[in-house]
């Protein structure tokens, strides 16, 4: 005996077939209702064309579409719909007999914009079929009462949310204390009085130094002061290696500064070289710091040589409590030609 489904007089086999096909239906009345097309009945015919078997053996249904717009948008396309399909039972050489079953209406509406789709399922559920989900609001005299050691829960809370708060600052305080210490990551890679110079300037008080304005007749640069020494600091930002130039400028400011204050000052060359390059790329063969010229120049008037990388290695140096402030300026002060921290 031929085994049949609960779903009326179809067969196993048919009814996973229609039901394959059903899932194809739905989609198309989803693209209907999303176009606004005008096709309002659909009715699938030819189906021994596309099911396999005996059709003197099986029940061949035939599927009839309803499709309902509900509502529009204002340029006139719908954007909710409502269908609902029919089965003709019979054989299928037979299409004159009536709908056997009617599914209920399958609805299609856009998602909910202004509240949950729990909300949005709830007010349906109210509005077409009576349910009903109001909970009754707490009276105000229920504020009064309590239950049995709730003041020791009320007292847990009060003391978890405080050190909530307090947990918060110190995070609060860890990310920008971590902020503050990449910022000198720009050593790396800024150029530029606004880039390059100042977070330079901002490295050497980190470490503890003094620093002050150049006379402006002397230099638009800055002044490094620890104990009774100090030095003159030239910053510059390149793409490639430190040039002439930058030797050049720092040579005529500390001429300057003998000139104006009577006394000698050290002089400090601090150049981010290849500043776009990765770290390890740098200072190699092709790509030195500073090339022989400009070294043999610093070391005929005494002035110390240091990239934008050598500093922040010693930054780094000096927070892992490997270097300290007075070494690090005693080798910076007491060089002459490059210096590194590396």
């Amino acid at each position: 005996m031929e085994k049949v489904s609960d779903r009326g007089s179809l067969s196993e086999e048919a009814y996973l077939f229609w039901r394959k096909r059903l899932d194809s239906i739905r989609e198309r009345v989803r693209k209907l209702i999303k176009s606004g097309g005008q096709v309002v009945a659909i009715v699938e015919q030819d189906v021994t064309r596309v099911y396999e078997g005996d059709p003197e053996k099986h029940s061949f249904p035939k599927f009839v579409h309803s499709l309902e717009r509900i509502a529009r948008n204002r340029q006139g396309i719908p954007v909710a719909g409502a269908f609902a399909y029919g089965v003709h039972g019979g054989n299928w050489k037979d299409w004159t007999r009536q709908v056997e079953e009617w599914s209920g209406p399958l609805v299609i509406l856009p998602p909910p914009t202004e509240c949950s789709a729990d909300d949005a399922i709830k007010v349906l559920l109210e509005d077409l079929a009576g349910m009903s989900f109001e909970v009754s609001p707490e009276p105000e005299w229920v504020a009064n009462m309590s239950t049995a050691r709730e003041q020791t829960l009320n007292d847990r809370l009060a003391s978890v949310d405080e050190e909530i708060g307090r947990m918060r600052q110190v995070r609060e305080e860890l990310v920008a204390h971590r902020r503050a210490r990449r910022d000198f990551l720009k050593l790396a890679y800024e150029k530029g009085i606004a880039g390059l110079q100042d977070v330079a300037r901002r490295a050497f008080e980190e470490l503890g130094y003094l620093t002050e304005e150049a006379d402006r007749e002397v230099s638009d640069e800055f002044i490094v002061v620890h104990g009774d020494r100090r030095f003159l600091i030239e910053v510059k930002g390149h793409r490639k290696s430190a040039q002439k130039e930058d030797i050049r400028q720092l040579d005529e400011s500390l001429d300057q500064y003998e000139r104006k204050f009577q006394e000698p000052i050290k002089g400090v060359l601090l150049v981010n070289a290849w500043r776009e390059l990765p770290v390890e790329e740098r200072d190699q063969v092709e790509t030195k710091n500073f090339p022989d010229d400009v070294e043999k120049r610093a070391k005929a008037i005494d002035v110390c040589l240091i990239s934008g990388v050598s500093l922040l290695n010693a930054l780094n140096g000096f927070w892992a409590g490997e270097l300290t402030a007075d070494e690090i300026f005693e080798r910076i002060f007491g060089s002459t030609g490059i210096t590194s921290f590396d």
